[in-house]
């Protein structure tokens, strides 16, 4: 079978839309005429791709597949890649898989169940892959089998999910085998068994009988059988000392508190505890534990008797009450049996020897005085404390605005006049130098008021300030002189400032003036500002500074840009002011200033051209009058002179001055005249140059000079040798020329023709201009321009255009004519055919899907069919438009990349539009807009309506 067949049967049926677009399980690479297959392990569900996905982990794909298909339920598959179902792996043991394209277990096993190889569920029952934990056993979470009970204990249910669901066997039986659901029998005669036993006959060992021992300590006087039942693993059926066994026992028996059993195999007690010792339940030794502490023991008593409250026992031993001592002073002992005290005495009260309370209220502290924690006897309050209430652990600071001179103080005394006291005063303090206090209970030094401003306080405990502060000098606050100076109270009064008598604040020399002195104690000793300076604050010691450029500043001025005259003003229109100015300085003649403002004498601007200014300190300068100009011909007329005239200049010869003009620079006068005189004002008023001569440049006084032997030259002639037939020309033939001769008009014609150089055709308005030149006068002649320089336009157009455009090519019309007829035919273009007889080669262009590479061609078989994996999605090419796009492929005669292409492509021929048209505006827009400039495209080119 052909490779092409092949293909096609693998292909899927698809809409003929899609049927250049790779199908399904198919990739398309960059260029490719045919698709391939996609290979085991990789899938493409997707038209138009150029490249087949791998296989993704929990799938498998098999030959050409358009989607993986998913490994089935109870496996898994972790790897990519897979090519069929035998590469996915059953679900490991302890896990299920619970549903398909599983990459990993869906989770554990169930607890109390267990899962073999390949389960689908968490929780199996009676199936080939798990089952409920059978009984006997246990299964925790992930099991991949049921686990054991072991020896010792059993389990009679199933579905056990831990070890802590097995049993310990009971007591009196014993279970022998692991995994058991019942006990297996009783204990054998002679033994006892206490739980978990694993045999019938169990035998005690030494960290058993310790750990009784430990067990007797901890339940002394509280353990009961049934205690010693759930305890007994501890210790097996053999008898020890400290225990004794009656008959019939099923278990050992502790000796009894009070009496000690000290050997093996005792049916009773040995004897009664030794006085000054207490013995515990089972006890083997009749001193075993001296009498604790707190405590008394009396012969054979069953545990230890307590000192009573108010007393205590700090040693071991004693067998009666008189071993107890009283509590000592300053502690006592609210219970009975205490071996130290139970604390010391409460606060607030005191505790002589025996006391039972905390707080004794036979000893409660008194006032004035204060008890500690612990305190024995009470203690007085000491000086710069006190204490009004009963009770108390300590004494109150003496509170702020009030001392305590003695001790044992129960009410304070309160702070006098002048005096100021913190807390804990012993003794008042006297207000210090510069302050008093006008008020009783002060407690801080800064509430005694400072001496208030513009007054001083003399010496300590002041109740009010002495009297004003001395003129001159300034007291802030706090003053203890008349006249202070140590600059944190008062001060001399400061430069810029007066102070009369008391000040507390000084008062500024007003704006416009200053002080450079100390010590001033009026207004009127104040400064008025400098003329060109200002002032422009109140306070000054010196003056704020010069005038600002642009204004002016008289005595006293507040501001460096005053608008008042009292003071100055901005500096007025035709003057200018520096810096400091005290008058407007007036700008130079020549020169004028219409705003005001003016800051330096640049600001006084030059009169412009075509005006000047006699006088100074001007705002505007004078028109120059008619037949003057006012510019420095020295300087560029574009630049202007580097300063204004200040007077008039008349207009030199050769040149006009009109009224009229705007920059006022002197005309020359046109070529073709001239004029010797100074002072015109009018073009009309220059000499045209007389005939037989010429004037060859402008600004002429006279003539340049006769005219060239052979040449005709008329009225107004600008050069020697006039050939523009209006001002001069050739001498004609049949005549000659020589200074000051005219030529016959009806020679005209005949010349036009010799100029041509050939017998032409001449129609139209050129027919009209050459009638009409030859009837012309030396007074003026026609341009005129030939049929053959009409031509020469023509072609270099139209070659302007074809080295510009290459595909697709415009429409243009490429027949060379003159009059009617064709001179020579075109070749047809490339990526176009010609038949017989055509007028306009862009006619026939080579359809989309084909190209066409020769000149000449005539017939539409010489298009051929765009080559496999390319595409030609215009009319008239010569070469491929470009490859196929990646996940597209491309047969022989494509007109499209992918088929969206194609389609718009036939949507536009069955509307019937003419594409070589639109092709032909697109290359146009391409290739720089040519259409745009080139007048003759613009007629050609089709309109978007067209």
């Amino acid at each position: 079978m052909k490779k092409e067949e092949r293909w096609m049967k693998r292909l899927p049926i698809i809409p003929s839309a899609y049927r250049s677009q790779c199908p399904p399980g198919h990739a398309c690479p960059f260029g490719s005429a045919e698709p391939y297959i996609c290979s085991p392990g990789t899938y493409q569900s997707s038209f138009a791709q150029s490249t087949c996905n791998t296989c993704p982990p929990g799938f498998y794909c098999m030959e050409g597949s358009s989607v993986p298909s998913p490994c089935p339920v109870g496996t898994v598959s972790s790897s990519a890649g897979r090519t069929s179902q035998t590469d996915c792996s059953l679900c490991p043991p302890g896990f299920f898989c619970n549903s398909s394209a599983l990459t990993e277990p869906s989770g554990p096993c169930s607890p109390g169940h267990f899962c073999s190889r390949g389960s689908t569920e968490p929780s199996p029952v009676s199936q080939p892959y798990g089952d409920v934990c059978p009984i006997g056993h246990f299964c925790p979470q992930g099991s991949e089998s049921p686990t054991p009970c072991p020896s010792g204990g059993f389990l009679p249910e199933p579905g056990a999910s831990s070890s802590s669901h097995c049993r310990p066997c009971h007591p009196g039986k014993y279970c022998h085998s692991p995994g058991a659901s019942q006990p297996t029998g009783l204990c054998f005669a002679g033994f006892f068994c206490t739980g978990g036993a694993d045999n019938p006959t169990p035998r005690a060992n030494t960290s058993s009988f310790i750990c009784l021992r430990e067990i007797l300590d901890f339940y002394t006087a509280k353990t009961d059988d049934t205690i010693w039942m759930h305890n007994a693993s501890c210790f097996d059926n053999s008898s020890n000392s400290g225990f004794y066994c009656p008959l019939g026992s099923a278990y050992p028996h502790p000796c009894e508190a009070g009496s000690y059993c000290n050997r093996t195999g005792l049916d009773a007690p040995a004897g009664p505890c030794s006085p000054g010792y207490h013995c515990p339940r089972g006890s083997i030794d009749p001193h075993a534990t001296p009498c604790p502490r707190g405590h008394y023991c009396p012969l054979g008593t069953p545990v230890p008797l307590p000192c009573p409250i108010g007393n205590m026992k700090s040693s071991y031993g004693g067998f009666t009450e008189g071993a107890c001592q009283p509590c000592p002073p300053g502690h006592y002992c609210s219970q009975s049996g205490m071996a130290e005290p139970s604390g010391q005495c409460a606060e607030g009260y005191y505790c002589p020897e025996g006391q039972s309370f905390q707080s004794p209220q036979q000893h409660v502290c008194s006032a004035g005085h204060y008890c500690k924690k612990g305190s024995a006897m009470e203690s007085a309050c000491l000086p710069g404390s006190y204490q009004q209430r009963q009770g108390q652990g300590s004494c109150e600071t003496c509170p702020p605005g009030f001392y305590c001179q003695d001790q044992g103080m129960i009410v304070p005394l309160p702070c006098e006049r002048g005096f100021y006291c913190p807390g804990g005063s012993v003794n008042q303090h006297a207000c210090p130098a510069g302050t008093y206090g006008n008020m009783s209970g002060l407690i801080e030094k800064r509430q005694c008021s400072l001496c208030d401003p513009g007054m001083y306080c003399k010496g300590e405990g002041r109740t009010s300030p002495i009297g004003p502060c001395a003129a001159g000098f300034v007291c802030v606050g706090g003053a203890s002189e008349l006249s202070p100076s140590d600059n944190l109270t008062g001060y001399p009064c400061p430069p810029g400032f007066f102070c009369p008598v008391g000040t507390a604040v000084p008062k500024p020399c007003p704006k416009g003036t200053y002080s450079e002195q100390t010590g001033l104690v009026d207004e009127s000793q104040c400064c008025s500002c400098s003329p060109g300076f200002y002032c422009s604050e109140t306070g000054l010691s010196t003056v704020s500074g010069p005038c600002l450029p642009g204004f002016y500043c008289l005595e006293g001025s507040q501001t460096a840009t005053p608008v008042s005259s009292a003071s100055g003003g901005v500096c007025p229109a035709g003057h200018y002011c520096v810096e400091g100015s005290s008058v407007p300085s007036p700008c130079p003649s020549g020169s004028y200033q219409n705003d005001t403002g003016g800051k330096s004498i640049e600001d006084c601007k030059p009169c412009p051209i075509g005006q000047f200014q006699a006088a100074s300190g001007q705002n505007q300068c004078n028109l120059c009058p008619p037949g003057f100009h006012c510019q420095d011909l020295n300087s560029s007329p574009s630049e202007g002179g580097s300063s204004g005239l200040s007077s008039p200049v008349p207009c030199p010869p050769g040149y006009i001055c009109p009224s009229d003009s705007t920059d006022s620079q002197p005309l020359p006068c046109p070529k073709g005249t001239y004029s010797p005189n100074p002072g015109l004002t009018t073009t009309g008023e220059c000499l045209v140059c007389p005939a037989g001569q010429f004037c060859g440049s402008e600004g002429l006084v006279e003539p340049s000079g006769p005219c060239d032997s052979g040449y005709l030259c008329l009225m107004g002639a600008m050069v020697p040798n006039p050939t523009d037939n209006r001002t001069g020309s050739l001498c004609p033939p049949g005549i000659f020329c020589m200074d000051g001769l005219r030529a016959d008009g009806k020679m005209y014609l005949t010349m036009f023709k010799a100029i041509a150089g050939q017998d032409i055709f001449v129609t139209g308005d050129l027919a009209k201009q050459m009638q009409l030149f030859a009837q012309l006068d030396s007074s003026a002649l026609l341009e005129h321009q030939t049929p053959y320089r009409v031509l020469q336009e023509h072609l270099a157009l139209e070659e302007e255009i074809h080295n510009k455009t290459t595909a697709p090519p415009v429409q243009l019309d490429t027949t060379v004519k003159v009059g009617e007829g064709t001179v020579q035919p075109t070749l047809c273009p490339v990526g176009y055919y010609c038949p017989a007889g055509l007028k306009v080669g862009l006619e026939f262009p080579c359809p989309p899907g084909t190209l066409q590479n020769q000149l000449g061609s005539s017939s539409p078989d010489a298009c051929v069919p765009c080559p496999a994996g390319m595409f030609c999605s215009y009319p008239g090419l010569s070469e491929p438009t470009g490859l196929c796009e990646a996940g597209y492929f491309c047969p022989a005669g494509s007109t499209s990349s992918n088929e969206v292409i194609r389609t718009s492509v036939q949507t536009l021929n069955d509307k019937g539009i003419t594409l070589k048209v639109n092709y032909a505006l697109q290359a146009i827009t391409a290739h720089q807009g040519l259409a745009t400039h080139s007048p003759a495209l613009r007629a050609r080119s089709p309109s978007p309506q067209d």
